[in-house]
């Protein structure tokens, strides 16, 4: 019930910007500024404020940092690989993001209370706050890559290398507005500056932390083209197995067999890499050029299998490991 909860919201804001753009309410205009404004503004609220707003001192473990930061690098650097052998570029950075990328913030959190409570949950945001830097890093990274090559290939016929293409993209990585507020918040809360006891701020960055997931599902629901789900089918599905059943199925690995976790440590670590694709990778995708079709495919069907897989995931973990 605790996933059903979380997960049928998600489905009727998705629906719901499917049915206005049926009915030509949310025209291409709109979605357009839904995109750029949850992409420039209302996600980098919300990430700063999840990062800032967590006790940085009573509630760090770095076993569990750094199982969360191997486990995202070790997805990346393989589905990154496996996205070479998609020959449309545009698919190769929506699908090696959706792989890696969990949605551990609005699902896992909620998900990690519910199964081993507010101890765990505090201790997972602090490893929530630690991974959106790494992961919005190897999200730009990824499209960037495959939209140089893609551009590469247009002008002159000849591949740029990836590491040109980082160089020339530097600016682009430094500004990326992910990049600077999970870096700028992860600052402040190492060095514990009060930003959120500023009523003002806080109200504020509540306010447009509020409006940023509504607003991007309904600019997901927009993006729903039912020919497209057909073209992407396979994709999906592979991307989906990868991301709800081979991530954390690597991950219980690294857990017993190289952290040494035990107990609850052992669920938190597992249950917030079986995490559906995180809902801000379509925002990305669709404002770097890869494909957000491909993207809001894979949030919407991933999230609807993992209400069978993360039940899965906990059963075994309750019955062999907790």
């Amino acid at each position: 019930m605790e996933i059903l909860a979380i997960t049928i919201p998600i489905f009727i804001f998705v629906a719901m910007g499917y049915v206005l753009k049926y009915k030509g309410i949310i025209t291409p205009e709109i979605k357009n500024f839904l995109s750029k404004f949850v992409y420039y503004y209302a996600f980098p609220a919300m990430t700063f404020r999840s990062i800032v707003s967590f006790d940085f001192v009573s509630t760090f473990r770095l076993s569990l940092v750094a199982h969360n930061l191997m486990m995202t690098s070790i997805m990346f650097v393989l589905t990154f690989i496996m996205a070479f052998l998609i020959k449309d570029r545009r698919k190769s950075g929506s699908f090696n993001i959706s792989c890696f990328r969990s949605n551990q913030g609005y699902m896992g959190l909620p998900i990690v209370n519910g199964f081993y409570g507010e101890e765990a949950m505090s201790r997972a945001a602090v490893v929530n706050g630690f991974d959106s830097p790494l992961v919005i890093l190897y999200t730009v990274i990824s499209l960037e890559v495959f939209r140089g090559i893609r551009k590469g290939t247009a002008g002159n016929g000849e591949n740029k290398k990836a590491l040109n293409v980082m160089a020339e993209k530097l600016y682009s990585f430094i500004t990326n507005p992910f990049i600077f507020s999970s870096v700028l918040g992860l600052l402040l809360s190492y060095f514990k500056v009060p930003v959120l006891k500023i009523g003002v701020i806080d109200e504020f960055l509540k306010t447009s932390s509020g409006l940023s997931l509504p607003l991007a599902l309904l600019s997901i629901g927009c993006s729903i083209e039912i020919k497209q789900m057909k073209k992407n089918l396979k994709l999906v599905l592979w991307g989906s197995v990868i991301k709800l059943l081979v991530m954390p199925a690597i991950a219980l690995f690294m857990a017993l067999y190289v952290f040494k976790f035990s107990g609850v440590d052992v669920g938190t670590s597992v249950i917030l890499t079986a995490m559906p694709t995180s809902v801000s990778s379509y925002i990305m995708a669709s404002e770097m050029g890869a494909d957000e079709e491909l993207s809001a495919n894979m949030i919407g069907v991933s999230t609807f299998l993992s209400v069978v897989t993360i039940s899965i995931v906990q059963f075994i973990l309750r019955t062999y490991f907790i």
